[in-house]
């Protein structure tokens, strides 16, 4: 994103995001809320998070650390009812042995959001913790969607829900602005009472942060669900423009891996014979550390060929095209490596 912007939130839309979505996800004053993530952070601090604890009176538990044996020792002795989490927690909870042995009837939301969760973990928890699972999508600028208790279970698995406030409006856009049907990948632009009209002091940005209407482009590209939830596909600028043919980068890395890898990611790497357009070239996939992994089984570094008929490269060109997919033990840095970190890295 460039240089960083200051987001100029008010005391009252903030005030205002903590209460309607403490209303649309069932936070009440009997929630028992345990912080496992930076409470600094939008999520946690404000969605409902510890604002919205303490304007409805609610208990706040401060996890000294995310790993699956403090957070399940503090579930069963505070009985906490409410989890704000992002996907990599999930699936590092979801994994651990101590999981089926732990007392989970206190809670009723597991909300997940800071990236999208995937539909393959998003059943796991549904089977393994029970009907708490709540998705969430937001951003510091403003606008924040949550799924709800009554959403249908392919909603709750396959989206990351809809606006907390009726008073929020959203589009979803082409490149020239004008809405795209229903189920297209298009930008998300918004407007409501707590997104910002515009960032701190920053009047050359805003007029291409913001149409003419005020709303908020988000640079998020999204789809619109049958349900009318938005289903996250990724960032505007991760967009790999093969021969015209566009490709969501988190679209590949979003591919079905093998149980071993954890995260992946997709950069785009142009040759000389390249030049249609930018390609997906190669992925570099976060393995599990056990031995018994089926990536383990690869020695770490190797390479692996994959043409377009390995459902790894979308089709397109003549004579098909080739990527490159490298499974590695570990890449530099936390579980969650920012893209621009990963690229750098690759």
């Amino acid at each position: 994103t460039g240089l960083p912007k200051v987001i100029p939130r008010t005391h009252n839309d903030y005030l205002y995001n903590s209460l309607v979505f403490a209303a649309a996800s069932d936070f009440t004053r009997e929630s028992v809320l345990l912080v496992t993530v930076p409470a600094a952070h939008n999520f946690p601090l404000a969605a409902p998070g510890i604002q919205g604890a303490a304007l409805l009176g609610a208990k706040v538990v401060l996890a000294p650390a995310p790993d699956a044996e403090t957070v399940f020792s503090l579930i069963e002795r505070e009985r906490v009812t409410w989890i704000p989490a992002v996907p990599a927690m999930v699936i590092t909870w979801l994994n651990d042995p101590r999981l089926g042995r732990t007392d989970l009837s206190s809670v009723k939301t597991l909300a997940v959001g800071g990236s999208r969760l995937n539909p393959e973990p998003a059943r796991r928890v549904l089977a393994e913790m029970g009907p708490v699972l709540t998705q969430v999508f937001g951003m510091a600028e403003g606008l924040v969607c949550c799924t709800r208790k009554g959403d249908a279970q392919e909603v709750l698995v396959e989206t990351q829900g809809r606006p907390v406030s009726p008073d929020d409006e959203i589009r979803v856009v082409d490149d020239d602005g004008r809405e795209v049907p229903p189920g297209e990948i298009g930008e998300l632009i918004c407007r409501g009472p707590y997104t910002i009209r515009g960032y701190y002091r920053a009047e050359e940005h805003n007029r291409v942060a913001f149409t003419a209407d005020g709303f908020y482009r988000t640079g998020d590209l999204v789809r619109l669900h049958p349900s009318g939830n938005l289903v996250i596909e990724g960032r505007k600028k991760d967009l790999i423009n093969r021969g015209g043919e566009k490709i969501s980068a988190e679209e590949v890395e979003n591919l079905t891996p093998p149980p071993a890898v954890r995260n992946a990611a997709s950069r785009t790497a142009v040759s000389g014979e390249e030049k249609r357009g930018s390609h997906p070239r190669r992925s570099r996939m976060r393995g599990s550390p056990t031995p018994s992994s089926r990536v383990a089984s690869r020695p770490p570094g190797k390479r692996i060929r994959a043409s377009s008929g390995g459902g790894l490269c979308p089709p397109g060109g003549s004579g098909g095209h080739r990527g490159a997919v490298r499974c590695v033990s570990s890449p530099p840095g936390p579980s969650r490596v920012p893209r621009r970190a990963f690229r750098e890295w690759m």
